[in-house]
């Protein structure tokens, strides 16, 4: 008896090999699910566990098909109506909105494109929706914009452009308006908004009067006199000043993203340049402030700073080649922006 029980229980080498693999691939399998489960998104998880919940809630009808329909004026009804009328709350709320901003339905068609409404209830109950007034609700009108007053016996108006340009380019560089006809100014806070000169007739007058631009004081609208240079790359050679704390150089200018080449060539000779106005405290900046200039990437301001903090300040710009990481090149490209003086008083 004992040796038949035996021979039951007993397993060749290949069927234990087999039974241990098996059981690896079955805990594998089970771990595997678990960490599948912490490594999805909430999002994931949800979508996956209410997935049914889900499909049967889209399938219902945005509808009650047996609720009845009177004639009504789809831009006078409201969401109650709607939604007594057999439409979800959400769908008439879509209606009530997207009526508001066109500004009243015009036709009937424009209430296919609402969001999530049913299709087939708008082709059931087409031939009840009333167009009693096209436009239910009036567009709000953009007040009108004031005009320069024209000096009595004045023939052509762009004498009077040609004017305030020239009273304009005379102002302090900070001077953040204009009054000249037909020009918008549009300046957020820091006074890097849009300028925008929309009149071609006016634009080409403005050329014809340009005078030289500071590469380090001029304001947005001031760049926008030069020719091939508008709103976006006006924008754009302000905003990379300010990162820079100013152009050591014109040619500095052509490295703003977007000003192709043709166009710096024609507005560099009416380029000039004045002193850097932000420089960059070597010897007190932090890390993080540093690696913000558009010329010192993270590496090369964490080298910087720990070389300071082992051997003390910076003298001059010729220390940075003590560090055996920087070249020629990337120290006189940032040496203009370098100020080694220490202005913190320790205690």
């Amino acid at each position: 008896m004992k040796e038949r029980w035996s021979g039951l229980l007993y397993y060749t080498k290949k069927e234990r090999r087999a039974i241990v693999i098996l059981i690896l691939v079955i805990l594998v399998a089970r771990v595997s699910n678990h960490f599948l489960d912490m490594w999805s998104s909430p999002e994931e998880m949800i979508a996956v566990r209410f997935a049914p919940e889900m499909a049967a809630r889209f399938t219902e009808s945005s509808v009650d098909t047996q609720v009845h329909v009177p004639a009504f004026d789809i831009n006078k009804v409201t969401i109650d109506e709607l939604v007594a009328y057999g439409l979800r709350r959400g769908v008439a709320s879509t209606w009530i909105k997207y009526r508001e901003a066109r500004g009243g339905y015009t036709d009937q068609s424009q209430l296919f494109r609402i969001f999530g409404i049913d299709t087939v209830w708008l082709r059931e109950n087409r031939k009840k929706f009333m167009l009693e007034n096209k436009v239910g609700l009036a567009r709000t009108k953009r007040p009108e914009k004031a005009r320069a007053e024209i000096p009595p016996g004045t023939k052509d108006t762009t004498e009077v452009v040609h004017s305030q340009v020239r009273a304009t380019s005379a102002l302090p560089p900070d001077h953040k308006t204009m009054d000249a006809p037909q020009v918008r100014q549009y300046q957020d806070d820091e006074g890097i908004g849009e300028n925008v000169i929309p009149s071609s007739k006016n634009r080409s007058a403005v050329h014809e009067e340009m005078r030289q631009v500071d590469i380090n004081r001029s304001n947005v609208y001031e760049w926008q006199m030069l020719k091939g240079i508008g709103p976006v790359l006006a924008g754009r050679i302000i905003r990379f000043r300010q990162k820079l704390g100013g152009f050591h150089s014109i040619d500095q200018v052509a490295e703003t993203y977007g000003l192709p080449d043709s166009t710096f060539s024609a507005i560099q000779p009416l380029l000039v340049h004045s002193p850097i106005q932000d420089h960059i405290l070597i010897n007190e900046i932090g890390q993080d402030s540093l690696a913000n200039h558009p010329y010192i990437k993270w590496k090369e301001a964490s080298i910087i700073i720990h070389y300071r903090m082992q051997h003390g300040p910076y003298e001059s710009a010729s220390d940075l080649y003590r560090t055996r990481v920087f070249d020629s090149t990337f120290v006189e490209r940032i040496s203009p922006y370098l100020d080694f003086s220490i202005r913190t008083k320790k205690l």
